[in-house]
């Protein structure tokens, strides 16, 4: 990734200010690079549980519309 790549993955998911990630130590590029991936993973399950309950209510309006005779 070069660093542009992480100053935008650093802008978009922690909200830090182009100037102040272009700015950082690299230790301190490296820690927040790592909270970043936290940041997405925890996104990524949510949307997942998200998706599943969608499609759980989806299945019992479908039921529901449509009871077994």
């Amino acid at each position: 990734m070069t660093t542009q790549d992480e100053n935008w993955e650093l802008m978009t998911v922690l909200g830090v200010p182009w100037k102040e990630a272009a700015e950082l130590s690299s230790e301190d590029r490296t820690y927040l690079l790592n909270k970043t991936k936290l940041v997405k993973e925890e996104q990524l399950k949510r949307q997942e549980i998200e998706m599943e309950l969608e499609a759980k209510a989806f299945q019992q309006r479908v039921s529901a519309a449509n009871p077994a005779v």
